[in-house]
């Protein structure tokens, strides 16, 4: 089973080759993007709303943040 693997910085210029790269590896491939209504990625990219920081302190799960 290939590795769910984020990457964060995904919408820049080396960040967009890392994901085409890892998805042709076959990896699942999950996003960190600040707008994902201006993110486009291939089919199959998860796309998380966020900033990096929120990224490290939650590790890109999708559980609320806590209060």
């Amino acid at each position: 089973m290939a590795a769910v693997i984020a990457v964060t910085g995904a919408t820049g210029f080396a960040g967009r080759h890392v994901v085409a790269e890892l998805l042709r590896r076959g990896h699942a491939v999950r996003v960190l993007a600040r707008d994902p209504s201006k993110a486009s990625f291939p089919p199959g990219v998860e796309i998380v709303a966020g900033a990096s920081a929120i990224a490290i302190r939650f590790r890109l799960s999708r559980k609320a943040p806590a209060r």
